[in-house]
C-alpha cells in the first residue's frame, strides 16, 4: 500500500490511502494478531485484501553464505550427515517477531502497514462479515489462530475464508494464499444478489435448547452465517479446536422475504441466535430460527415444560415487527392512499439487545425499546428516543418559484440575466437535484469491554457524507430516557465528526478500532475511538492524537516541593532576609513571579 496523505485537524490525524480499485466493504477483525497488529480486511472489484497495521515486524533471518577470503570463495565444503537430525527438518518454525514495535514519528504518530495479502477471486467482493469474538476461554483455539471471514461476491455466491492472524513473511505469501484457497468453504455457489451478510459464533453450551445438536463430541460450537436476498438463508458451520467443517452446504433455515433490500444483524448475546432484519421499505423484524410455532408437551405429563424437537426444516418464527412513521408532505397534497413509510437505511441491535437503533432516509434516528421498560404507556412502534442528525428542513424538497400573473415571460437580456440564464441552462436547479438524490447511510456498533465488567457500546451513524458518534450508548440512553425521551443533534452523547473528509465519495462502511488497553478501565466509555472509513476509492483512518504524558511531567510538581521561605511567605511570617532570598530567586529565573502580599 502506498504512503497515506496525512493531515492534522485539531487533535486528530486524517490518513487517506488512495487505492487503484473500487472498495465495496471493509472491516476490522475483532481479535488482534499475535504480534499486536490490527487486521484490516476489505473487498474490492477483483477480490479481497488483508492488511496488518502496526505491531511487531518479523525478524529478518539472513541466509548463511560461504566465507570469502581475498576475493576467493572456498568450494570445498564438508557435509556432515547426522541421522539423528533428520526428524527435525520438516518441523514448522515458530513465528519470531521483533521485541519492540516500530518507533513512531512524534509529529505524526501513526503505525504503518507491515504486511498485506492480496486474495484474487476474479470477481467483486460486495460484503465482508466476521463474527464478534473475544480472546476468552469460550473461544476455540482455531478462532484465535485464523481470521474466519464470510464474503459474498457479485455472482451471488457465499464463501467462508480462513486467513491466518499472524502476518506471513514475503517468502510465505504464496503458500499462505494456497492455504486460504484450500480451506475455503463454499456455502452458496451462485444465486441472486446478496443485500447484506452477518456472522456469529455460538458456543455449544450457550446454544438454545431447540437448536439441533451435532453428534460429534469434539464440536465446541457453531458459526452461524446469514445472507439476505429474496430469501433469508442461515448456515451452521461446526467448529472444533482445530477445524471448521459443514455437514450440508444447504442452509439450515430459509425463509422468503418481502423485499430483497434488507439489512441483517445477529443478536449480540452469546445465548441467542435471533436475527434483526431491517426492510428498506420501513420495517424492522426480529426472527428466531430456533423457535417453534407450536410447542410440544412431554408425553404423560400434564403442565410440564416443553420438550424440544429439533428439525432442520422448521422455518422458525417472526417474533416482532417495528414500523417507521409515514412520510407526509406538510401541505397534505398527497392522498392518504398514496402515503408511504419512511425508508429505513439501517438498523442495529444496541443496549445489549434491549433496543434497536434505526436510521431513516430523512436523517431521523430513533431507538425502539425491545424490553419495554422505558415507557410502558407508549405505542410499541413509537421510538423511545429519537431525533434528527441534520435539520429536517434541509431534507425537504424546495418548491419552485411561480411567476406572478401579468408578468411577461420574456425578460430583457441584460448582462446579469444572461449570466443567470446560462448557469441555469447548464447546471439546472441544484436544490431539486439534491432533494431527489437517494440518501445513503448506515450504523456501526462496537462493544466496549471495560475492566469493571459492565459492557457498553460505541456507535457510529453516517448520513450521506455526515458522520456522528455516540461514545457511550448506555449513558446516552439513561440521560435521554430520564430527561423526557426527546433527543436532538445537540443532545448529550451525540457529536458531529467534522474532521472527516470523504473526498467527495460515497461512504460504503465505517468500523471502529478497539480501545487501547490503557483506557479499558475508568473513562473508556467517554473516549472516542479511532475510525476506519471506506469510500469508493479511499481507505481513511481518523486517529485520535493522545497526549504523550511522561512520568517526569506527572511527578514534576512532587519533585519540586515548596521551599521553607515560600512556606513562610504563604503564612505571612517571612522576615526581610527571607524576602531578599525570594526576590533573588525570581530574578535568577527560579520560578514564575508571584505576588508577595503588597497592596497595589
Amino acid at each position: 500500500m502506498k504512503q497515506p496523505r496525512v493531515s492534522k485537524r485539531e487533535r486528530k490525524l486524517h490518513l487517506s490511502y488512495e487505492l487503484p480499485h473500487r472498495i465495496h466493504s471493509s472491516l476490522l477483525y475483532p481479535i488482534s494478531a499475535p504480534n499486536g497488529s490490527t487486521l484490516i480486511i476489505y473487498g474490492h472489484d477483483r477480490g479481497l485484501k488483508a492488511l496488518w497495521r502496526g505491531g511487531r515486524r518479523r525478524c529478518e533471518t539472513p541466509r548463511a553464505s560461504a566465507p570469502r577470503t581475498n576475493g576467493t570463495q572456498h568450494t570445498d565444503v564438508i557435509l556432515i550427515d547426522d541421522s539423528d537430525d533428520e526428524g527435525h527438518a520438516d518441523e514448522p518454525v515458530e513465528d519470531q517477531f521483533e521485541k519492540e514495535e516500530e518507533e513512531l514519528d512524534p509529529d505524526c504518530p501513526y503505525p504503518s502497514a507491515i504486511q498485506d495479502l492480496d486474495i484474487r477471486l476474479d470477481r467483486s467482493v460486495l460484503h465482508v462479515a466476521a463474527p464478534p469474538l473475544q480472546t476468552s476461554a469460550l473461544t476455540p483455539a482455531i478462532l484465535k489462530k485464523v481470521a474466519v471471514v464470510a464474503i459474498t461476491s457479485s455472482d451471488g455466491s457465499v464463501r467462508l475464508l480462513q486467513i491466518p492472524l499472524s502476518p506471513p513473511s514475503d517468502e510465505q505469501k504464496g503458500q499462505t494464499l494456497q492455504d486460504v484457497s484450500d480451506s475455503k468453504i463454499v456455502l452458496h455457489p451462485s444465486g441472486g444478489i446478496i443485500s447484506d451478510l452477518s456472522a456469529k459464533y455460538l458456543p455449544i453450551d450457550n446454544q438454545p435448547l431447540t437448536a439441533p445438536k451435532r453428534q460429534q463430541e469434539d464440536v465446541e460450537g457453531h458459526l452461524l452465517v446469514a445472507a439476505a436476498s429474496r430469501a433469508l438463508s442461515i448456515w451452521s458451520i461446526s467448529v472444533t479446536a482445530d477445524n471448521l467443517f459443514v455437514e450440508d452446504q444447504r442452509p439450515t433455515h430459509k425463509v422468503q422475504l418481502a423485499n430483497s433490500l434488507c439489512k441483517i444483524s445477529f443478536h449480540p448475546s452469546t445465548r441467542s441466535a435471533q436475527l434483526l432484519v431491517g426492510d428498506r421499505l420501513g420495517a424492522a423484524r426480529i426472527y428466531d430460527p430456533y423457535a417453534f410455532r407450536t410447542p410440544q408437551k412431554r408425553p404423560d405429563s400434564s403442565g410440564s415444560a416443553t420438550e424440544p424437537n429439533p428439525n432442520l426444516g422448521d422455518p422458525g418464527i417472526w417474533i416482532m415487527t417495528y414500523h417507521t412513521t409515514f412520510a407526509l408532505p406538510k401541505d397534505g397534497s398527497l392522498p392518504a392512499a398514496l402515503t408511504r413509510r419512511k425508508r429505513l437505511l439501517d438498523a442495529k441491535w444496541v443496549l445489549g439487545g434491549k433496543g434497536i437503533l434505526a436510521l431513516l432516509e430523512d436523517s431521523q434516528w430513533g431507538v425502539w425499546d425491545v424490553s419495554g421498560t422505558s415507557r410502558p404507556a407508549r405505542l410499541v412502534e413509537a421510538f423511545a428516543i429519537d431525533g434528527f442528525l441534520t435539520s429536517p428542513s434541509a431534507n425537504e424538497p424546495v418548491e419552485p418559484v411561480r411567476p406572478k400573473r401579468g408578468s411577461s415571460k420574456l425578460a430583457p437580456m441584460t448582462p446579469n440575466t444572461r449570466k443567470s440564464k446560462s448557469e441555469q441552462f447548464y447546471s439546472g436547479d441544484s436544490k431539486s437535484k439534491l432533494s431527489e438524490a437517494v440518501a445513503k447511510g448506515g450504523i456501526s456498533v462496537a462493544t466496549n469491554h471495560p475492566r469493571s465488567g459492565q459492557s457498553d457500546e460505541s456507535v457510529i451513524l453516517w448520513h450521506n457524507s455526515d458522520v456522528y458518534t455516540i461514545p457511550s450508548m448506555q449513558s446516552f440512553w439513561q440521560r435521554s430516557t430520564t430527561s423526557g425521551g426527546i433527543g436532538s443533534l445537540y443532545a448529550p452523547g451525540i457529536s458531529h465528526v467534522t474532521e472527516l473528509d470523504p473526498m467527495h465519495e460515497i461512504i460504503s462502511s465505517i468500523s471502529l478500532f478497539a480501545t487501547k488497553s490503557s483506557s479499558a478501565g475508568i473513562g473508556a466509555m467517554n473516549t472516542q475511538r479511532d475510525l476506519l472509513v471506506s469510500t469508493e476509492y479511499h481507505i481513511i483512518v481518523l486517529q485520535q492524537l493522545r497526549a504523550q504524558t511522561t512520568a517526569r511531567s506527572l511527578f514534576q510538581a512532587a519533585e519540586r516541593p515548596a521551599s521553607r521561605d515560600q512556606q513562610m511567605l504563604d503564612a505571612g511570617a517571612l522576615d526581610l532576609a527571607g524576602m531578599d532570598r525570594v526576590l533573588d530567586g525570581m530574578a535568577a529565573g527560579g520560578g514564575p513571579a508571584r505576588k508577595v502580599g503588597f497592596a497595589t
